[in-house]
């Protein structure tokens, strides 16, 4: 899943990601990876993730 959001796809850096979500540089380096699956996210994380999706991506 994480392949299908645009934004794990490299415009970001991990820094960006990790400010924008809220969440450690290191589980975010984890979620690329695909050591951690969105699905272990938190809630209210995995929505952070939607919205900047949303945000960033949608035309």
């Amino acid at each position: 899943m994480v392949h299908e959001l645009n934004i794990f796809g490299g415009s970001l850096t991990n820094y960006q990601l990790s400010e924008a979500l809220d969440i450690p540089i290191e589980r975010v380096q984890d979620i690329l990876s695909g050591d951690v699956s969105l699905g272990d996210l938190c809630p209210e994380t995995l929505k952070k993730v939607h919205q900047l999706e949303e945000a960033l991506f949608s035309s």
